[in-house]
C-alpha cells in the first residue's frame, strides 16, 4: 500500500480550523474537518463515516489545499469583512493578544478599568490602530478572536473579594478566574441621570432607607439650585416614608413621579448601573471593597451617559416649541 504523502503541520491544522469557523457554505465547511483528519492519517472510510464527506470531495479538498494552502481553505467569496479578515497577519495578531492583557497593549483605551480580559471593544481599537482596518460587524471581531485561539468563557470564582462576573474572551483551555469574597460586606449607591445633559448625581451610603433618600434629595436640590426638578423614581421601599415628606414640602420645585411597579426596563438609570458595572466591577482585581466603591462612585460622577428616553417619548420634538 502506498504511503500517504498528504500531512498537515500543527500551524496548518490551526489555519484549517480557523477557515472552517469563517466558512458559511455548508458543503465547503464539511470538507475542512475531513481534510484535517486525512492530514492526520485517518482512514478514508472512517473520515466519511465521521464527516459525511465522500472520497471524491475529500481528495478534491486535499488537492486544492496543496495547490494553494491558503486559498484552498477559505471560502472563495470576496469583498466586505471577509476579504479584510484574510489580509490580516493572524499569527502576528495572536502573538500580540495572547501573552498580554488589554491594559498592557492599550493603556487607558482599554474598555474596562482593570483591563484584564480582551473584549470586542478592545480588539476594535487594536486592529484599527495597528492595521488601519475596521469591520462593520461585531461578528468579524469575534471571528478574529477565535482565529487567534480565544473562546468566549464564563469566569470562575475563587473566594476573595465579592465580584460580579461576565463572559470574556480568553485563550482556549485557560478558564479565567476572578476572586470573590465569601463575606457579606456591601455598599449602596443612589444615582440620578440628567436626561438632558447625561450627567449623573451619585451618592454612596451604608444603608438604603428613607433617611438616606431624603439626604439624596437634598443633594439633588443643591446640585440644581433654583431649577424645577421632575424626578422619575422607582418604587424601592426607601423611596417613600416620613423623612422624605418634609423635603418635598419645603421644596415645591421638586416633584416626584414613580415608575409603574416592576418596570426597570422603563428606567434609564438601570442602563447607567449596567454600564458602570461593565467598566468597573465586572471581573475586577481590587482586593478591598472601599477602593472598588470609590472607583465606582468616581466613574458615576465623571462620566456622561447617553439616553434615548426623551426622544422615545417625544420630548425633544415637542418641548422646544414652547420655549
Amino acid at each position: 500500500m502506498a504511503k500517504r504523502k498528504f500531512k498537515l503541520t500543527e500551524a496548518e491544522r490551526k489555519e484549517l480550523l480557523g477557515a472552517e469557523r469563517l466558512c458559511k457554505d455548508g458543503a465547503t465547511r464539511t470538507r475542512y474537518p475531513a481534510v484535517g483528519l486525512y492530514g492526520e492519517g485517518d482512514p478514508e472510510k472512517e473520515i466519511e463515516r465521521i464527516t459525511g464527506c465522500n472520497r471524491t470531495s475529500l481528495l478534491e479538498g486535499c488537492r486544492a489545499d496543496r495547490e494553494d494552502h491558503a486559498q484552498g481553505r477559505v471560502d472563495k467569496r470576496v469583498g466586505g469583512n471577509r476579504a479584510k479578515l484574510s489580509t490580516l497577519p493572524i499569527e502576528e495578531l495572536q502573538n500580540t493578544l495572547q501573552p498580554y492583557m488589554p491594559q498592557a497593549r492599550l493603556g487607558r483605551k482599554a474598555s474596562t478599568a482593570a483591563g484584564q480580559f480582551w473584549t470586542v471593544e478592545d480588539l476594535v481599537v487594536l486592529v484599527r490602530e495597528r492595521y488601519a482596518v475596521e469591520y462593520q460587524s461585531r461578528t468579524s471581531y469575534s471571528s478574529l478572536l477565535r482565529l487567534c485561539g480565544f473562546s468566549y468563557q464564563k469566569t470562575e470564582k475563587i473566594f476573595y473579594l465579592q465580584a460580579t462576573t461576565c463572559q470574556v474572551w480568553s485563550p482556549t483551555g485557560q478558564t479565567p478566574i476572578v476572586r470573590a469574597d465569601p463575606g457579606r460586606a456591601k455598599t449602596n449607591f443612589s444615582g440620578t441621570l440628567n436626561l438632558q445633559t447625561g450627567q449623573e448625581i451619585a451618592m454612596r451610603s451604608d444603608l438604603m432607607n428613607a433617611e438616606v433618600s431624603a439626604q439624596y434629595l437634598e443633594m439633588n436640590l443643591e446640585a440644581n439650585p433654583e431649577l424645577p426638578i421632575l424626578l422619575l423614581w422607582d418604587r424601592a421601599p426607601g423611596h417613600r416614608g416620613k423623612p422624605i415628606d418634609p423635603v418635598l414640602e419645603e421644596n415645591p420645585r421638586l416633584e416626584i413621579s414613580f415608575f409603574p411597579p416592576a418596570s426597570p426596563d422603563l428606567n434609564p438609570q438601570e442602563q447607567v448601573w449596567k454600564a458602570v458595572r461593565k467598566v468597573v466591577s465586572h471581573n475586577h482585581l481590587e482586593v478591598r471593597l472601599p477602593e472598588l466603591a470609590d472607583r465606582f462612585l468616581n466613574h458615576l460622577n465623571s462620566t456622561a451617559f447617553k439616553s434615548s428616553f426623551l426622544d422615545r417619548y417625544g420630548y425633544s420634538a415637542i418641548c422646544p416649541r414652547f420655549n
